[in-house]
């Protein structure tokens, strides 16, 4: 079960938990993504033509879907075949047309956002340790994330400000570097952060966990969150 928090910016600057739900978010963007690239959402050919526009035809598989701030473009990777360069970043109009690949043919990168004047893509490698700003233009430069031993899984449309996971002693938590200031967790809880975004509100992160590794049956995994009645979730403690 994938769980997702949204994480809130207090006057302090600090940030604490907010709203918890459960797993239908990331299958319900699955569900919703899926069928504008693929055109897979119906049974039926003729409804499905008469419901969705399809924005491509090379039958690939598509990761990380975003639409750019203005809604007329969208980007997204696609694995062709196998070596250095097999994961790519294109470029579709949101009308669809001829994808244009707009990452190097050497670099195998995941797109993880618009930048926020739409001119570029922030990127990241497979493992997340590098990151890239991807120009429309052929432009492209590598982004220093502040801290070597994390995965970045976010950057901020400025460009300033990036979320990354990184192991916490026996746990992995969500952090964060923003512009001049040094890596700090966000929120430490005793699941394992797998994603987080920036969202949906100004000053909000929303985090997407799942159960920690079980370390032994006596040690049940859990939730830290808080209720919509304010009242804080704690994860059930094991005997003794």
């Amino acid at each position: 079960m994938m769980r997702h928090e949204v994480l809130r910016r207090t006057r302090g600057r600090r940030w604490r938990a907010g709203v918890t739900l459960a797993g239908p978010l990331a299958t319900g963007i699955v569900l919703t993504i899926q069928p504008l690239i693929s055109g897979c959402a119906s049974r039926s050919p003729a409804e499905a033509e008469n419901r969705e526009i399809r924005l491509t035809q090379d039958g690939l598989v598509k990761y990380a879907p975003h639409f750019s701030p203005d809604g007329a473009s969208l980007v997204y990777a696609a694995r062709h075949g196998e070596g250095a360069g097999a994961l790519g970043v294109y470029v579709v109009p949101r009308k669809g047309g001829e994808p244009r690949r707009i990452s190097p043919d050497s670099l195998s990168i995941y797109p993880l956002g618009w930048s926020d004047d739409g001119g570029a893509i922030y990127c990241r490698s497979i493992e997340g340790r590098n990151i890239y700003r991807v120009g429309l233009d052929g432009s492209m430069r590598t982004l220093d994330s502040g801290d070597p031993f994390s995965r970045v899984v976010s950057v901020s449309p400025d460009g300033r400000t990036f979320l990354l996971l990184k192991f916490n002693k026996d746990n992995r938590d969500l952090g964060i570097v923003e512009a001049g200031s040094p890596f700090r967790f966000v929120a430490e809880t005793p699941v394992w952060e797998e994603d987080a975004v920036f969202g949906p509100a100004a000053g909000e992160i929303t985090v997407v966990s799942t159960a920690a590794p079980s370390r032994g049956p006596e040690v049940p995994a859990g939730l830290v969150g808080r209720r919509p009645d304010a009242r804080l979730l704690l994860p059930a403690r094991g005997p003794g």
